[in-house]
């Protein structure tokens, strides 16, 4: 490539040295010898690229020994809690057993020497509007039998004496 300069109107182009050495100094052919890269720097990066290669394996292959350990576990964890389950099952089937009242009463009556009661009797009371009727005529008295009786029907009397002068004031 040829350069010229513009010097003053009307005078002729003048070419500069400085552009042709350069423009026949890019004229020659340059040839460039291809460098092989050393031996050992090829070697060094084998050995390299190999060593992460087992090194990836051997992450890979702990990774997936773990998830197998991971997931042993979990099975173990599911396997008791089955047999948790299964477990707590029959203690609640127990806890039912034993809070079954025919077994309470058979355990009263055999180990505790209670006896059952033989059944309830209610006595009726007489309203009467008259206050003059003594309570020992409006309640059917039982006949005692044992000493133990003797106090109930004190009771019972007593408790019919209140309720008769309760009726007996309410109305007059």
């Amino acid at each position: 490539m040829i350069l010229a300069t513009k010097r003053a109107v009307g005078s002729d182009y003048a070419y500069q040295p400085y552009y042709r050495e350069k423009f026949e100094q890019q004229k020659q052919t340059k040839v460039r010898i291809k460098k092989r890269p050393s031996p050992l720097l090829v070697v060094a990066l084998g050995i390299s690229l190999i060593g992460i290669m087992f090194f990836t394996g051997l992450s890979y292959t702990y990774l997936k020994a773990r998830i197998a350990h991971l997931n042993w576990q979990i099975s173990q964890g599911k396997k008791e809690i089955a047999a948790m389950q299964v477990q707590n099952e029959k203690l609640e089937l127990e806890i039912a057993r034993l809070k079954s009242l025919d077994r309470i009463e058979k355990v009263a009556t055999t180990q505790m020497g209670m006896i059952k009661n033989p059944g309830v009797e209610y006595l009726a009371i007489k309203a009467t509007t008259n206050t003059s009727v003594p309570a020992s005529q409006t309640v059917r008295e039982m006949p005692a039998q044992d000493p133990a009786n003797t106090s109930q029907d004190g009771i019972i009397t007593a408790i019919t004496k209140v309720i008769s002068e309760k009726a007996g004031v309410g109305k007059g």
